[in-house]
């Protein structure tokens, strides 16, 4: 997120930042770990095919890449939005 610009410094305090989805900045109390594609939405069409503990579905949900941050309430109400719930696994 450094390198996107998107976590930096507060030129106040110099507490680290960070830029929400919405482009405001907050402080870093206020962060969720967001999914870059929607947990949910990947089980549903990917996760679910390999079952809830496999190999496959671990590594995506421990790969840094598939994260950033978002402020909390944006990231929860996100996520309420999409009104998908999560389908049981095929394995």
């Amino acid at each position: 997120m450094r390198a996107e610009g998107k976590l930096k410094p507060d030129p106040l305090t110099g507490e680290p930042i960070f830029q929400a989805s919405n482009g405001n900045w907050y402080d870093l109390s206020k962060a969720d770990m967001a999914h870059n594609t929607d947990a949910v939405s990947w089980w549903n069409k990917t996760g679910r095919k390999f079952g809830a503990k496999s190999p496959e579905v671990r590594k995506w949900m421990l790969d840094s890449r598939n994260y950033t941050m978002d402020h909390y309430s944006l990231n929860r109400s996100a996520g309420a939005r999409l009104g998908e719930t999560y389908k049981p696994p095929l394995k």
